[in-house]
């Protein structure tokens, strides 16, 4: 491949970018520039023009899909030679310098789920996963466990974040929140790691900071790598950043490539000030602007730059696009979250009817609890539309929805010994093994396996099991909420699950449960106030009714095994659902961006500080710029609760693109009122009481 070969489809900017082999260089790219492809040829004519040794050639990337695409890329460009490129996750190549320059043996801890043919790799492992290390901490010191009062998920971010912004751990003000327990559970985390010879992704890097201070190691690894390239620059930290000045030295071969309009993983510890700012470490930073957006209309550009303008941190760059002017975006307006849902599926099967593929629409969220709704809807009997969900989870098998379930499931059938024994660990109660398998045979032996009857007899429990007092105060408690649920029924109020999560503190208990461990406490309580709408919604007033509500739970589960498509599977025409976190670099025809309102985008903890407002703003931005033809946002007026209905406003966001939309109201429904009051709860929930 020569050099015209390699720049003949370049634009005059990605030109400038792919020639220059030396030098420190911050490419800033817009969505939709082609970034990938410019830094794939700049590769190849770094090698076959100046030929530059590709063994020479380091490339960081954030993710093992992203690594791959551009081994694939190159290869494709190459051949054999871009096999020689080393390109690595920066956990990745610290593995691998670690490996190579010490003695040591890394015990990398897991993250999360380990893999059944990959469990032979920890098995001299004190604790295979950062989960077990949490257990053991809450099992040595509850007190300060619980006091904390976060969810383990949420302190492995914090603490993640705290080693790579290197944050002073000795401010606890400001680096654990004021919250001191925090701070305790840190240093016992610490230690337990240190103790057992263990490491988390956060300690390899600093690992290998700490190499990089030894001299010789440095000049070899320099002598290897003599020209760095760090894709997705906008989400590096403190840490990494250092790692890499130390690798590139006085030659400062450095090409950073990234968009700070597109910076969203500060909760994971990533600093947008490290590209915005690039040039107060480097003198010479030689900057190119990579503008042309060969991917979205004209309207949805002019939306997208209006948006991101009211951001006052920021480098300076205006995307434009040589692309048709475009039709006008679509500003769907709903009564409420069922609505919107009805109405964002309605108008996917007018786009199918008119000969659109459904893989080339994606309905786009800020939370993934906000799917639940849509794919409710998708399920119906009478839409039916294949889907496939990024990061997929059974909602309704998730461990904080199921126990609420096992509490309804056991109202309806006081035999089910298996919602019994979910119910008493969600949240946990402590009771042993053996008293919950003496409640259970109790209950057959003298009501028929009627469970709620038998701890109903405080008198029969003392008597026939092994419970203590504290148990005892449990069952009664348990007894009183299960008695003022039948109070309710009996005066056909729909407060039953409020009932539930009010008596037993559910959303605190199961966000310091086991269960719950990989859960942030925020996504928990997304996933909770989802399931409660869905309940509220289908207003439950007698136990025919809730029979019913739980019949339609078991279908639609049913439902979804048939019609959610494996993420893998990428030849069934199914439409994507997605956050934005996970469609970031991703583009489509036609997205749907769904819960455009206030506290839901931006999210209400969020918009109160302006740096977190603005990378809210920044994620806005990510969701507009996927869409290649048509983009819809989603509003409504309305949340239901449990003490009835609330009024929302606009997300702040719609304004701030200062674009004529065109509006469609809740009025345009195919469907009257009157004819989804009729629909029975058997097929689906009612929309609007």
């Amino acid at each position: 491949m020569n050099e015209n070969d390699i720049l003949s489809t370049l634009n005059d900017k990605q030109k400038e970018v792919a020639v220059l082999g030396e030098g420190t260089i911050r490419v800033l790219a817009g969505a939709g520039t082609g970034k990938t492809k410019t830094m794939v040829h700049r590769i190849a004519y770094m090698i076959n023009v100046l030929n530059i040794n590709p063994s020479e050639i380091l490339v960081f990337s954030y993710t093992n899909k992203a690594v791959n695409e551009f081994r694939e890329r190159i290869h494709n460009l190459l051949g054999e030679k871009a096999d020689l490129v080393n390109i690595h996750t920066f956990h990745a190549f610290a593995n691998k310098i670690l490996k190579t320059y010490t003695n040591e043996n890394f015990k990398i801890l897991a993250d999360g789920f380990i893999k059944p043919e990959d469990l032979y790799r920890y098995k001299d492992y004190a604790y295979k996963t950062r989960d077990e290390v949490f257990k053991s901490i809450r099992k040595d010191d509850e007190f300060t466990y619980k006091n904390a009062g976060f969810s383990a998920k949420d302190m492995m971010l914090l603490f993640d974040k705290i080693k790579e912004r290197k944050f002073d751990i000795n401010d606890v003000e400001h680096t654990f929140l004021g919250n001191v327990y925090l701070r305790e559970i840190y240093k016992m985390y610490n230690e337990k790691l240190q103790k057992n010879g263990l490491y988390d992704f956060a300690d390899l890097l600093i690992k290998l900071n700490e190499l990089l201070n030894k001299k010789d190691i440095l000049k070899k690894i320099r002598e290897h790598y003599k020209y760095t390239i760090v894709d997705e620059f906008q989400d590096t930290n403190d840490l990494q950043l250092e790692i890499i000045n130390k690798i590139i030295g006085d030659d400062k071969n450095l090409c950073v490539v990234g968009d700070d309009s597109q910076s969203i993983y500060a909760f994971r510890g990533a600093n947008v000030n490290l590209i915005i700012k690039l040039g107060s470490q480097f003198n010479d930073l030689k900057t190119i602007n990579l503008e042309q957006n060969y991917r979205s209309t004209k309207e949805i550009i002019k939306a997208s730059n209006n948006l991101i303008e009211k951001n006052k941190n920021k480098a300076d760059k205006i995307i434009w696009t040589d692309n048709i002017e475009g039709n006008k975006i679509i500003k769907i307006k709903a009564s409420n979250k069922f609505e919107e849902a009805q109405f964002v599926v309605e108008k996917i099967q007018e786009l199918k009817a008119s000969g659109i593929k459904y893989s080339d629409i994606a309905i786009l969220y800020r939370n993934n609890s906000q799917s639940q709704i849509i794919q409710e809807r998708l399920l119906r009997d009478e839409v039916q539309i294949p889907y496939r969900v990024k990061d997929p989870s059974n909602f309704f098998n998730r461990p904080e929805i199921k126990g609420l379930l096992s509490y309804l499931r056991l109202y309806i059938d006081p035999t089910d010994a298996s919602s019994f024994l979910d119910c008493m660990m969600k949240p946990a109660r402590y009771f042993s093994k053996v008293l919950l398998e003496q409640i259970i045979n109790l209950a057959i032996v003298k009501n028929n396996g009627d469970i709620l009857k038998t701890i109903k007899d405080i008198k029969l429990l003392k008597k026939n099991t092994s419970a203590n007092k504290s148990n005892i105060a449990a069952i009664e408690e348990i007894n009183d909420m299960y008695d003022a649920i039948s109070n309710s029924l009996k005066r056909n109020e729909n407060n039953i699950l409020e009932t539930i999560l009010t008596r037993t503190n559910y959303i605190k208990g199961m966000s310091l449960s086991f269960h719950c461990m990989n859960t942030p406490i925020e996504e928990l309580k997304n996933n909770i106030g989802t399931f409660s709408e869905i309940f509220l919604n289908a207003d439950i007033k007698n136990s025919t009714e809730l029979e019913g509500f739980m019949i339609y739970i078991n279908n639609l589960d049913e439902k979804a095994k048939r019609l959610q498509i494996p993420d893998s599977d990428k030849t069934t025409d199914a439409i994507q659902l997605s956050t934005i976190h996970s469609a970031k670099g991703l583009e489509f025809p036609y997205v749907f961006l769904i819960g455009m309102v206030e506290d839901v985008f931006p999210n209400y903890k969020l918009k109160k500080i302006e740096e977190d407002l603005e990378e809210e703003r920044r994620l806005c931005y990510v969701a507009i710029t996927r869409p290649m033809k048509q983009l819809y946002l989603s509003t409504y007026d309305i949340l239901l609760t449990s003490t009835g209905i609330s009024f929302v406003d606009e997300s702040r966001f719609i304004k701030e693109m200062e674009v004529d939309m065109e509006v469609l109201d809740s009025k345009d429904f195919k469907k009257t009122k009157n004819e989804l009051d009729n629909l029975n709860l058997d097929e689906i929930l009612i929309i609007e009481n």
